[in-house]
């Protein structure tokens, strides 16, 4: 499936410029690409760079990077749930 192929109402609007940003690619081609491509940006970081932040109260290299590492578990949650067809409702807090 190609990013053009994508229903707007499917993905939450909130996530519509997150896909956008990636024009109209073949999504398993993307996402087989980055299997590769994430680990080994976060091993192009320097140790010694990963406490850094762009301003004092800002999030660290770190903090970024495990923040899209939970945000990934996250989505993998849902998809095993759907994918089981739990309908049990999602908390949001």
């Amino acid at each position: 499936m190609r990013t053009s192929e994508l229903i707007i109402s499917e993905p939450i609007p909130f996530y519509k410029a997150y896909i956008d940003v990636l024009g109209d690619v073949e999504l398993l081609e993307i996402l087989e690409t980055q299997l590769q491509n994430f680990p080994n940006f976060i091993e192009s970081v320097p140790e010694n760079k990963l406490g850094h932040a762009y301003e004092i109260g800002k999030w660290t290299i770190a903090q970024v990077l495990l923040h899209i590492i939970d945000s990934e578990r996250v989505f993998q949650y849902r998809s095993l749930r759907f994918s089981r067809g739990d309908k049990t409702p999602l908390l949001r807090i």
